[in-house]
């Protein structure tokens, strides 16, 4: 066997920012919309956005098992970290099941993730603010 060519970890390099560039972004929903609004209504602590909120893309994370969890978008910024909670409700899935949310936002005050999940771990039912009921609210400083 010959030795690894100089060139491999440079193209393993290109390949996973072109993973990151595949991502299928997507703008909200109309129900996903108006959930995060309200939300947003409650907010006391400063966030930021690049665009506005019915301009802004998100993705879908896919590791959360169907229960409605997305990412905003931030353009040509792939590297993001979770800094802290804006704020955390409830809400509930057609079939009755309770939702919990959380909005946050990463290290440098822009909205990073919508999270959502059942206590059963089951996939949702309807899309994510199909139901407009929020309880709990509890909104970080």
């Amino acid at each position: 066997m010959g030795k690894a060519k100089p060139y491999r970890f440079y193209y393993l390099v290109q390949e996973g920012c072109m993973l990151n560039n595949s991502i299928n972004k997507r703008p909200l929903s109309p129900t996903e919309l108006n959930l995060v609004l309200n939300l947003l209504a409650f907010c006391k602590y400063p966030y930021h956005l690049e665009l506005p909120i019915e301009q802004t893309l998100v993705f879908d994370l896919t590791d959360d098992g169907g229960m409605g969890s997305f990412e905003f978008v931030r353009e040509h910024i792939h590297d993001r970290q979770y800094a802290k909670p804006l704020i955390q409700a409830e809400t509930y899935d057609t079939d009755g099941r309770k939702i919990m949310l959380e909005i946050s936002i990463d290290e440098q005050g822009y909205l990073y993730q919508m999270d959502s999940w059942v206590a059963d771990f089951n996939p949702l039912v309807s899309p994510l603010g199909t139901v407009t009921v929020l309880e709990n609210i509890q909104v970080k400083d």
